[in-house]
This record gives structure tokens, C-alpha cells and sequence, in this order.
């Protein structure tokens, strides 16, 4: 990845989601 993205909405709207999702994977594994 050579090509350089500068910050966007969209880019810190996909992070988010992308950390919501791992938070409620790791929730799940603890309630399991």
C-alpha cells in the first residue's frame, strides 16, 4: 500500500465500524 489516503468521513466511519466490530466479537468470546 503505497498509495497514501488522506482522513476522510468515510475513512474514520470505516475504522470505527471496523473497531465496533472487533469490540463486540471480543464481547462475545468473553460472554461465551
Amino acid at each position: 500500500m503505497h498509495l497514501y489516503v488522506p482522513p476522510s468521513t468515510t475513512h474514520v466511519r470505516f475504522v470505527f465500524i471496523v473497531i465496533f466490530s472487533v469490540i463486540q466479537e471480543t464481547r462475545n468470546f468473553v460472554i461465551l
